[in-house]
């Protein structure tokens, strides 16, 4: 069924009929028409017209996009591409492939349709070169005009038609080239993506998830620009000879003379490129550390937001930030001067060739002169976008060295990965796993990781201070990364290790330390020895121990995911490790089924078993309810029973289950244990690693690590006469034994609810979770102002005046330069050879110096506002609220941060460049035309109207489809992050899942080639049709001096035709120019959007009159007057007239039923969400709704439920504006526990020269993304050692302790008892013994306080407080205050 749309208003619908197209359906959509057309039709692209005339009565929509046709779908060139790319690895041995192999094989799938396109740039050169043939023959005509005029009519027809053919080959030449550029992009993509999944460890560790993110953003995107322009050094050479020819035909030898000018200037251009190269090596460092950092903190962002670290991310980015436009500005200036000289080598180099002449001979006939002259401006046209050519070409090399590289990564063998699922081996026998004699290890590569992070220090340390000295310079340029013969850099070392991408759920503190103490881990945990376990087909087994004892390594081992250095592992029948908790952007139902057939009955079984039945009852949309991207509306509960669910639903022999139940509270707990693991798994094989002590009961057998690497297994009574540390954590079980049997879900249900609203908000107003992006209706000139008001910079008003004062200067000197010339062809004036000389001299050097200052303005411009550009968007990236964030995926926000920043800073300006120059050089021609022949005036308005028209119906078209190839990309970007993010998840489930994944890239690929390949055929459009008012141009000039309308001289004629002869060229390079800014500009205009028009939370620092003394709050007293809050207008409120004061120093404990509120007491205190208009929160008395942001959160700590670590060193994770001092810092990791008093010393004594030799957690201990290389328990230590480090007066614990092991609970406990004694302390609680001796307790029921006293007397009294205490087990032992 189609749909209708409104039509639009544009220049001439008045003129055409009222019907608008319909929108086709999907299923009507049809294969880009192109392939089938016509040799006439594809050359002059009439089958386009009917989609444009679509777009010029309505706009476009995803469905008038044609589907890509079977050649160019992106599975089938990848079939091509890797059979080419075997072939060349095939004939190299192992190791030594050459530096070439990719681009070769590229050349092996392309090379046909290539080499069709470079045949269109010859056949257009040769008619350049040969055009000037008829003029020179038009000039002489002129001069003696003694042939009939019919002849003088042919040479204007005759050079009117080689322009015109010129023209047209020219724009299917540029067309071809960006398709071949587009395809080759796209297969590069899915091999990228492809190889992601089969890299093998040493390659995860050299390319993490921002490397390959950034590859698959910048240097792809390079790689398909470079496409576009590479054909014009490929013919340069055969132009260059017949034009050489030529000029020694006409001019003599002495032509020679101009010509090594020319070939000097060349050259120089040509050298550059070496350093053009080396300063792209140094800035993508720098882009892959910006996009690091980005993907971290928006990952990272609410954590970020607690503890108002916006600053620092700001400082850091803003720091990589400059220096990587450091070296993009050597980029630019280098591109400048190799322009500038390019520019001008047909001014310089005909200047000495006359000059040369005239010395020799004297001066030649005016038709000889301007022939050359001619000549000249054909090698100028030929060699305009050399250095474009040149330099673009010098990032595809880049790009494709890096991305050879990792496809060269040694792979992964996926008869071992997948043998779990896909490949299950089955011997026989009753045991489902046998270890014997098994050691295994994790492979390091801190050396590494020192090394490249020196690398890049280095880098930024001499781009910053503009390093002067050579020696400086040498030692910095050795750091850079070289090519080399070898297949990668990540070739098998003695070493290997996890992956490094943010899902993984590996401890790396199980690889790195193992002592019982996790305080004390100056000695390295060497992996797991001598283990022997034979687990029996069915048998449930714990394995449990202390904080980094190797839990995770061994069901890690089990899964053969940890390298395997001697002994036997035996598995029978299909295994699936079940880890961290990853969530697909999809639906509930296709999280849990994940590609399999979907089973009514079971899917029923599942979900009862995972405790989801009441969580999709609450769901408006139930199991179709869409995830938000990283499962952003699910609670951290909700997510792990999802994450179950799958495994359970894929029905494998053997289920690895690590701490499965961390997230959940006791009640739940128990209904997964009794009704999943205990009911419909009974009969299969299941390992579960846990801190929870209380589920061993219910084991066959328990496994216990010490930390020493080895393993025991038995009953509980045998592991208690063995092991001293089992008896330790036991003990520690027994204390908590009574409060693991809560039997309500408080906070799970109650995040259930609150996610749930959240939700159902955004469902409300926008109708899905995630929201469409916007088409743009065009760039406006709001956006084109505020790019150059943040570029003027220094410059301020005058960087316009200044710009346009060297566009019309250096126009004009072109122009003058050549008038003068034939002034002094006919001696104008009588003056002297001499003065001619002088002043042709004079005038030829400033175009140089005058194009030379355009170019460098331009730089400085387009280069100050990139990086400003970037920079502001990633501040009010950062001060978004979070509710922008659950409805915004990821990927569309790393859009602007890699493709959208790589437009702004090296193709937008290359475009703006040459744009402004040949417009200019087009508008002085016609001026120049109307000066010599006053009848030409009377064409251009006609011609100018056909040109607006023209663009106008082209435009129509074009900015949609350039619009939708964005959203699109952004598609591209969301599944290419998703996946590398999920991808130890995604490969667990086998290679059906991977596949499944592999295949859902490339359908979004093709899905964004539709409007590519869709935008490449307007562009072609336009193209062609202007081509024939630039041929009008040059036919009414030469029509009207062969007729004699006008009294014109030789000269004249010799100098008009030179210049309009050239309009052709500059008139179709303009309007692609203008095509490709504009469409570049959407990417500035999204960046725009994000830098000026992002919505924002509050104030972030305080207003005049409302700020706060730096040593507020002095007591902590908090205060709600009446407080109401809902997530949303249109939402139910959650917080109801909530008021209680908490006195200095006073203890809270917080709790209550489903759906209570007590969480979202911590949110409208960190004013996540802003209350309602009369409710007040007061701290020491200051009503914090008045102050900024930043001294509102900087003063609160918090200890959340998932703490979270980020990339760097813990001195930066505990103090990230280094405003205490390193004593202040240990002592703080002393006061928390995580150092021990008797290690302190001897850790505070080591450096970072050998990562192995220091203290696990001394501060310049590298932390990796999300503190994954640190148990959850050890983060958990670390996060209270920040909330020590804050010093606040006010301490929020939101289920601080709920995902930890005993001891790590007693640790905290204990340190907030005693750390924390003059805090207010305000404490969500999950396990309510942790609150019964606190000073008061607060009880919610459904955003309103029922009950609020101290424990003793509200548990005497009864109520709600005594029935959950009652539920708890709870009694009157248990309260030390009565």
């Amino acid at each position: 069924m189609m749909a209708t749309q409104k039509p639009q208003r544009r220049l001439i619908t008045w003129l055409l009929n009222k019907r608008v197209p319909p929108i086709p359906s999907e299923e009507e959509k049809r294969v880009l028409p192109e392939a089938a057309a016509g040799l006439i039709n594809r050359t002059l692209v009439i089958w386009a017209f009917p989609f444009m005339m679509t777009g010029y009565k309505r706009l476009i929509t995803e469905n008038d996009l044609y589907l890509v046709p079977e050649n160019a779908k992106v599975d089938n060139m990848d079939i091509i591409f890797q059979r080419n790319f075997s072939a060349r690895m095939a004939k190299s041995a192992p190791g030594e492939y050459s530096r070439w192999i990719l681009m070769l094989s590229l050349w092996d799938t392309f090379k046909w349709e290539y080499v069709w396109c470079i045949w269109w740039k010859l056949l257009s050169d040769l008619l350049s070169v040969t055009s000037p043939l008829l003029s020179r023959e038009l000039i002489r005509y002129v001069e003696t005009r003694t042939k009939p005029v019919g002849v003088g009519v042919g040479y204007a027809i005759g050079t009117t038609l080689f322009i015109f053919f010129r023209g047209l080959l020219q724009a299917h030449f540029f067309t071809g080239g960006q398709s071949v550029g587009i395809k080759m992009r796209s297969v590069l993509t899915k091999a990228v993506f492809d190889k992601s999944f089969q890299l093998d460890e040493a390659g995860r560790h050299e390319f993490p998830t921002s490397t390959i993110t950034s590859i698959m953003g910048t240097d792809l995107a390079r790689i398909e620009f470079a496409l576009t322009y590479m054909g014009n050094i490929i013919t340069l050479p055969i132009t260059f000879c017949i034009s050489l020819a030529f000029l020694i035909v006409y001019i003599g030898p002495v032509s020679l003379s101009g010509v090594a000018v020319f070939l000097l200037i060349m050259f120089l251009v040509v050298y550059q490129t070496k350093y053009l190269m080396q300063f792209r090596r140094r800035a993508s460092l720098f882009t892959d550390q910006r996009v690091s950092y980005v993907k971290e903190l928006l990952n990272n962002i609410k954590m970020i937001k607690y503890y108002s670290w916006e600053d620092s991310y700001i400082a850091k980015v803003t720091k990589i930030r400059n220096a990587e436009m450091s070296e993009l500005m050597k980029i630019q200036s280098g591109r400048a001067i190799a322009v500038a000289l390019t520019l001008s080598i047909p001014y310089l180099s005909s200047m000495v060739a006359f000059l040369a002449m005239w010395g020799v001979e004297g001066l030649r006939s005016v038709a000889d002169i301007f022939t050359s002259l001619t000549f000249f401006n054909v090698l100028a046209q030929q060699v305009l976008i050399v250095p474009m050519s040149l330099s673009s070409t010098a990032d595809m090399i880049v790009g494709l060295e890096r991305t050879r590289k990792l496809l060269l990564c040694n792979e992964i063998d996926p008869a071992e990965d997948y043998k779990n699922l896909d490949y299950p081996e089955d011997r026989g026998g009753d045991s489902a796993i046998i270890m014997k004699e098994a050691s295994f290890a994790w492979g390091h590569f801190e050396d590494e990781d020192n090394t490249k992070k020196k690398k890049t220090e280095s880098l930024e340390q001499g781009t910053i201070t503009m390093i002067e000295h050579s020696e400086s310079s040498n030692k910095l340029l050795e750091n850079l990364p070289h090519s080399s013969n070898s297949s990668s850099s990540c070739q098998p070392s003695t070493h290997s290790t996890n992956s490094n991408h943010s899902q993984t759920s590996i401890s790396e503190t199980e690889k790195l330390s193992g002592l019982p103490d996790p305080s004390i881990g100056h000695n390295r945990f060497t992996g797991l020895h001598n283990v022997n376990l034979d687990l029996a087909r069915g048998e449930f087994v714990v394995i449990t121990g202390m904080i980094g004892c190797g839990k995770t390594s061994l069901l890690n081992a089990m899964a053969r995911r940890m390298k395997q250095e001697s002994g036997l592992l035996e598995v029978n029948g299909s295994l699936l490790l079940c880890g961290f908790p990853w969530v697909q952007n999809q639906t509930v139902r296709e999280n849990i089924t994940f590609g399999k057939p979907f089973d009514q009955d079971k899917y029923d079984t599942v979900i009862h078993a995972c405790a989801l039945e009441d969580d999709l009852k609450l769901f408006e949309a139930g199991d179709m309810t869409e995830v938000g991207e990283r499962g952003i509306t699910l609670s951290g509960g909700q997510k792990a029973r999802l994450n179950l669910a799958r495994a359970v639903y894929a029905d494998p022999d053997i289920l690895l289950l690590d701490d499965v139940l961390s997230a959940v509270d006791a009640r739940v707990g128990k209904h997964i244990m009794n009704e999943c693991i205990l009911g419909i798994l009974k009969d299969r094989t299941r390992v579960l690693a846990t801190h929870q002590l209380s589920l061993i009961g219910a084991a066959n057998r328990v496994v216990f690590l010490d930390g020493d690497g080895e393993v025991a297994i038995g009953s509980i009574d045998e592991l208690k006469a063995t092991r001293p540390n089992f008896v330790k954590l036991m003990e520690y079980s027994n204390q908590h034994d009574k409060a693991n049997k809560a039997a309500e879900s408080e906070e799970e249900q109650l995040k259930t609810i609150q996610v749930i609203s959240r939700q159902q908000s955004n469902l409300k107003e926008s109708g899905t979770l995630i929201k469409a992006e916007q088409l743009s209706q065009g760039v406006g000139l709001l956006v084109y102002r505020r790019f150059i008001w943040l570029g003027a910079g220094k410059l301020g008003i005058f960087a316009i005046p200044l710009v346009l004062l060297a566009v019309v200067l250096s126009s004009f000197m072109q122009m003058f330069s050549n008038v003068w010339l034939s002034f002094w062809t006919e001696s104008k004036f009588p003056i002297s050879n001499g003065t001619y000389i002088g002043l042709y001299v004079l005038f030829t050097c400033l175009i140089l110096i005058f194009v030379a200052i355009l170019f460098a303005l331009m730089a400085y411009i387009t280069n100050r506002s990139a990086e400003l550009l970037n920079v502001r968007s990633m501040i009010k990236i950062l001060h978004a609220p979070m509710s922008y964030f659950d409805t915004t995926p990821m990927g569309r926000i790393i859009n602007r941060f890699t493709k959208d920043t790589d437009v702004a800073d090296n193709e937008l300006t290359n475009q703006v460049r040459l744009l402004i120059y040949a417009f200019a050089l087009i508008v002085a021609t016609l001026i120049m035309c109307i000066i010599y022949i006053p009848w030409f005036a009377i064409a251009i308005p006609p011609l100018l109207l056909v040109y607006v028209i023209m663009s106008d119906f082209y435009l129509a078209s074009s900015k949609p489809v350039k619009n939708l190839e964005a959203i699109k990309r952004s598609f591209v970007y969301n599944n290419f992050n998703e996946s590398l993010t999920g991808m130890e998840t995604i490969k667990a489930y086998g290679l059906t899942a991977v596949r499944r994944f592999m295949e859902t890239n490339a359908q979004s690929l093709d899905r964004m080639n539709e409007a590519s390949f869709l935008q490449l055929a307007t562009r072609n459009w336009i193209a062609v049709y202007i081509n024939v008012i630039s041929t009008s141009v040059v036919f009414l000039v030469a029509i009207l001096s062969v007729t004699g309308a006008f009294s014109i001289g030789a000269a004249s004629v010799g100098l008009l035709m030179s210049y309009t002869l050239q309009i052709s060229g500059y008139l179709s390079f303009v309007i692609r120019s203008i095509t490709m800014v504009e469409g570049y500009m959407v990417s500035v205009q999204r960046l725009v959007e994000y830098a000026y028009d992002l919505v924002q939370e509050a104030d972030y620092e305080s207003s005049p009159g409302n700020e706060v003394a730096d040593s507020w709050p002095t007591s902590g007293a908090i205060e709600f007057q009446n407080v109401s809050m809902r997530y949303r207008p249109t939402l139910p409120i959650v917080l109801k007239n909530v008021s209680f004061a908490a006195e200095a120093s006073e203890k809270i404990g917080i709790c209550g039923r489903t759906g209570a509120g007590k969480s979202t007491i911590t949110s409208a205190l960190y004013r996540f969400v802003e209350i309602e208009e009369g409710g007040k929160m007061l701290i020491d008395g200051v009503d914090i709704s008045k102050i900024g942001l930043r001294p509102l959160r900087s003063r609160l700590s918090i200890i959340p439920q998932d703490p979270v670590l980020f990339k760097g060193t813990i001195r930066e994770n505990l103090d990230p504006f280094k405003q205490k001092t390193d004593n202040q810092l240990w002592d703080a990791l002393r006061r928390s526990g995580v150092v021990e008093e008797t290690q302190l010393a001897l850790a505070k004594s080591q450096n970072n020269e050998g990562k192995f030799e220091m203290h696990k957690f001394h501060l310049d201990q590298h932390v990796e993304d999300g503190g994954s290389n640190f148990s959850l328990g050890e983060r958990q230590l670390i996060a209270l050692a920040r909330a020590l480090v804050r010093d606040s007066k006010i301490l929020i614990l939101d289920e601080a302790t709920s995902s930890v092991d005993y001891e790590t609970d007693s640790k905290i406990q204990k340190t907030i008892a005693t750390e924390f004694a003059a805090c207010t302390i305000l404490c969500v609680a999950h396990r309510l013994k942790t609150i019964v001796n606190y000073d008061r307790i607060m009880v919610l029921d459904k955003g309103e306080i029922i009950e609020m006293d101290k424990p003793w007397k509200l548990f005497q009294t009864g109520g709600v407080f005594r029935d959950m205490c009652d539920k708890s087990g709870i009694v009157e032992e248990d309260f030390e205050t009565k």
